[in-house]
């Protein structure tokens, strides 16, 4: 967004150091991801569905549609953590009042998780399951690999 004509060259320098201040703040991106998630949390219950005793598939449908924002609060809060840990690791978000992001497209998590040089074991990703093949994990492991993230 340009800054506004009745600005005077001081107040638009301000503008840009504050933005990048901000953008650039690793504990701005955690908060906000707390924030999506604490979001999350309060509509899950509202939403929530047992699959198990659950026989009208109509309404079992419109609960599974419901649940996309829920999901969509929880891909962003990601997103902000990802973006936290780029920052901490030494990245830059916003540089000259502009935002930069991380590189690759927007909103592209695998590309994120690689630029913050993300790893996460299977018991970080608090994943119990014997058979990794059985479990969301594999196809977490194989989309982050495919972007070049490190899996250990």
């Amino acid at each position: 967004m340009p800054d506004p004509a009745y600005m005077d060259a001081a107040t638009k320098a301000q503008r840009r150091e504050d933005y990048d201040a901000i953008a650039n703040e690793p504990g701005d991106w955690l908060r906000d991801a707390d924030n999506l998630d604490f979001a999350a949390r309060s509509l899950e219950p509202c939403f929530s569905i047992d699959l198990s005793t659950e026989t009208d598939v109509a309404r079992m449908l419109r609960r599974v549609r419901l649940r996309r924002p829920i999901l969509m609060l929880r891909g962003c809060g990601l997103e902000c953590l990802l973006k936290a840990l780029f920052l901490a690791k030494g990245g830059t978000l916003a540089k000259g009042g502009r935002y930069l992001g991380a590189g690759g497209r927007q909103h592209d998590l695998a590309h994120l998780a690689k630029q913050a040089d993300f790893a996460q074991s299977p018991c970080e990703a608090g994943c119990y399951c014997p058979d990794e093949m059985r479990c969301h994990r594999s196809v977490l492991r194989n989309l982050l690999e495919e972007h070049g993230a490190r899996v250990e």
